[in-house]
């Protein structure tokens, strides 16, 4: 800083007057103590030189933290000197980064001096880092931390599953990309059910609300899965998606967390710790919203499944059935008969005609034990052939078919929606799909009303609905 040459220099303005020769009576001198001294050149160089803009590099760099309130101390120096610096906890708390050795930084700062040690410093009232903004450098370094931990592995994440019926989505209100996200999905699977947890998503405070918004999903029944999204915008407008707060409370979400935040070169903190990142909101909308006939597809899949695994468990039955009769009884019974029918003929040729008739009677107890056996015998078999029937029968009665064939339909509402199950879900001039055993039937409500468990004397049941 030049000096005004009209003006005295900071040492002309040091009121002091150093004697020369020892006082002798009649003079008077002023003398300073070190404590005095420092004091004005403070006061001088705070009048004179102020506040100041400086840049350069940071060097061992402490924090200190009392009562939860922070101050660091360093210094700033560049090729040729360094000067100590000091920043008080206002200032800490207001930095969105952590300062280490090396960072090139401009500061605004006080120039002071400290009185005790009579040595320079400057006082920091801000700070930026130099060549890079303060949020792109917040970023990087909370990105970094959070890689660090293992907050971005794969193996942490949670799948999202392939049809979800009830999905909470964290959004603005007054989001564009909540009406986008909205009609996608009433378009694909409108029996799709979404649950909306408000919240800000830019600005001072807005983190903290997506974190609420975020928790209150947790304790809703039956959500599936999370979609938070925004639509595009600055970094600033982004930032909430960037806190450190926001970050945790997406990995440490129970359900699975899919990150929709402005456009696809958009990214966030939130895309890396998300269970999965889509780069729109609508390309998250057409994820949770599978379309109708892909539905119907995983059911015909799954009914193959079924029918497959009871043909099995079929055949298992039919295989045992098999092996019992074979294992037990009537090749061993039979050979048992024979063998002992050949030793009976042998007794008769052998034994006197005295006791002949009593081989006969002996024999004829023998068939009779034999036939009655072979009765038993046949009696299980058939037996467990009924129950084998039974369970065919059993099988094939649970089968949608099944139930169409016995004059039944099922109802439900257009284009693959929902199947009704209760009077009470309808409305007069509502329009229906009748599926019978043969063919479908569109029809339209002309009333409702009690059904058979309204005159069902055993049924507990209850009318569903008000009489329309």
């Amino acid at each position: 800083m030049s000096s005004d040459p009209g003006q005295p220099s900071l040492f002309d303005q040091l009121d002091t007057t150093v004697p020369s020769a020892p006082e002798t009576p009649g003079m008077t001198a002023s003398i300073l103590t070190v404590e005095e001294l420092n004091r004005t050149v403070r006061n001088l160089l705070q009048d004179e030189v102020g506040t100041v803009w400086v840049e350069g590099e940071l060097s061992g760099i402490k924090y200190y933290r009392t009562g939860g309130r922070a101050r660091v101390y360093g210094t700033l120096k560049d090729s040729k000197a360094e000067a100590r610096i000091v920043i008080w906890d206002e200032t800490v708390a207001s930095l969105r980064f952590d300062l280490e050795d090396g960072m090139k930084v401009q500061v605004q700062a006080e120039v002071t001096l400290y009185p005790q040690r009579g040595q320079y410093q400057l006082v920091i009232r801000q700070l930026k880092p130099a060549g890079i903004g303060e949020l792109e450098l917040a970023f990087q370094k909370l990105k970094e931390k959070l890689a660090g931990e293992g907050l971005f592995d794969e193996e942490q994440k949670q799948s999202i599953p392939d049809f979800p019926f009830r999905v909470g989505v964290v959004t603005s209100m007054q989001a564009a990309a909540l009406q986008d996200f909205l009609d996608i999905t009433e378009r694909r699977n409108p029996a799709l059910e979404i649950v909306i947890a408000p919240s800000r998503v830019q600005g001072e405070g807005a983190a903290a609300e997506i974190v609420a918004a975020l928790e209150s999903l947790q304790k809703a029944t039956g959500i599936e899965c999370i979609v938070l999204t925004r639509g595009g915008g600055s970094l600033e407008d982004l930032w909430p998606f960037n806190e450190e707060i926001v970050a945790r409370a997406v990995a440490a979400c129970t359900i699975p967390v899919v990150s929709a935040v402005g456009h696809e070169i958009d990214w966030t903190i939130c895309d890396w710790v998300a269970d999965q990142r889509m780069p729109t909101p609508s390309a998250a909308a057409e994820l949770v919203a599978w379309p109708a006939d892909l539905w119907r597809s995983r059911i015909g899949e799954l009914g193959e499944r079924s029918a497959g695994a009871i043909g099995q468990q079929l055949s298992v039955l039919l295989e045992r059935v098999d092996w019992f009769t074979r294992a037990h009884g009537f090749q061993r019974m039979s050979a048992r008969i024979r063998e002992q029918t050949q030793r009976t003929d042998e007794a008769l040729r052998m034994l006197p005609t005295s006791l002949r008739l009593r081989a006969e009677v002996a024999d004829s107890r023998m068939r009779k034990s034999a036939a009655s056996l072979s009765r038993t015998m046949a009696a299980h078999l058939e037996r467990s052939t009924s129950v084998l029937d039974q369970l065919r029968r059993t099988i094939d009665a649970l089968g949608p078919l099944s139930v169409l064939q016995r004059g039944y339909a099922i109802v439900r509402r257009p284009e693959g929606g929902a199947v009704v199950l209760a009077a009470s879900e309808l409305e007069q001039g509502d329009a229906l799909e009748v599926y019978l055993n043969r063919g479908m039937a569109g029809v339209r409500v002309e009333s409702t009303g009690p059904g058979l468990e309204a005159t069902d004397p055993d049924s507990d049941a209850q009318p569903e609905g008000n009489e329309r």
